[in-house]
């Protein structure tokens, strides 16, 4: 059995992604800056560690004795030095093989948005002789509510992206494929680009959003620099992402973000959750 370390599990992503290793049998270390925050985890059986990936000189205790490593973070100022140094103690420690999540758009040429940052960590993990996999998720369902600004009790959905599409997928999907990738010995210096099953534009997502909650939701596609004032006084974005998530909506009306491909199928083996069935499952979030 493998002998694991997870990054990132007290978070919504992380957390799912602890939660199916631990469905599978499967537990490890969790490393956290707060103790105390890690409950959840620890229930699921993760011995939890003490350490800050800011911090260099707490992390080769937390390494000892792991041989796989999820390497995952929230977008923050500080998350490609701090990717960087823990890339740096996996590979003193002896790591064998690191899954990084990353973010489709990382792969753009040039990277945009998130993917900027997501790409400088990339290329650090491809340089330092680790075995690696690189998991680039679409947009993620569960993301749909804070960057499309979904007004429901205005009926809206706001995003400058005409009519393109975007092949979201729901982050349980992405788990899936970074937990394979964490426990099966196949998946080495490969690049999983994880999408949804389907291109919807954004006037389809709402059309699926009234059907199911049978309250009207319209797309409304306001020009760029108004998007940016709404983002500014109705989201709880910050001050630095709300560049970042415009520079999202471009790539999607380029249709940088259309493609549908076959990776979850390919790699778990079974069919991707739909946006329908996402909204299906979660109705109360979109207001039904």
């Amino acid at each position: 059995m493998p002998r694991l370390l997870i990054t990132g599990g007290t978070g919504t992503f992380g957390g799912t992604i602890a939660r199916q290793l631990a469905e599978s049998g499967v537990t490890g270390k969790a490393l956290v800056r707060g103790p105390d925050r890690a409950e959840s985890l620890s229930d699921l059986g993760f011995e939890i560690v003490a350490g800050d990936l800011t911090e260099p000189e707490s992390l080769p205790a937390a390494i000892d004795g792991v041989d796989r490593i999820l390497l995952w973070s929230g977008n923050d100022p500080h998350q490609v030095a701090a990717q960087r140094t823990l890339i740096d103690a996996a590979v003193a420690a002896g790591v064998r093989h690191v899954v990084m999540v990353s973010a489709h758009s990382a792969g753009l040429t040039p990277p945009v948005s998130f993917g900027v940052a997501h790409h400088a960590i990339e290329e650090q993990v491809q340089r330092s002789g680790l075995s690696w996999t690189i998991v680039r998720p679409y947009l993620f369902m569960q993301n749909f509510v804070r960057f499309a600004l979904k007004i429901v009790s205005r009926g809206m959905v706001i995003a400058p992206v005409k009519d393109a599409g975007i092949a979201m997928v729901d982050m349980r999907d992405v788990a899936a494929v970074a937990v394979r990738a964490l426990t099966e010995d196949h998946h080495g210096d490969k690049t999983y680009e994880v999408s949804g099953p389907e291109a919807l534009s954004f006037a389809r997502a709402t059309h699926i959003i009234s059907h199911v909650t049978g309250k009207q939701v319209t797309h409304i596609n306001p020009p760029r620099i108004l998007t940016g004032l709404l983002l500014k006084t109705m989201t709880d974005l910050s001050s630095r992402e709300i560049p970042l998530v415009l520079q999202l909506f471009d790539s999607i009306r380029a249709g940088d973000q259309d493609r549908v491909t076959d990776v979850f199928a390919q790699v778990v083996g079974q069919i991707p959750r739909t946006f329908d069935d996402y909204v299906r499952e979660h109705v109360e979030v979109f207001g039904g």
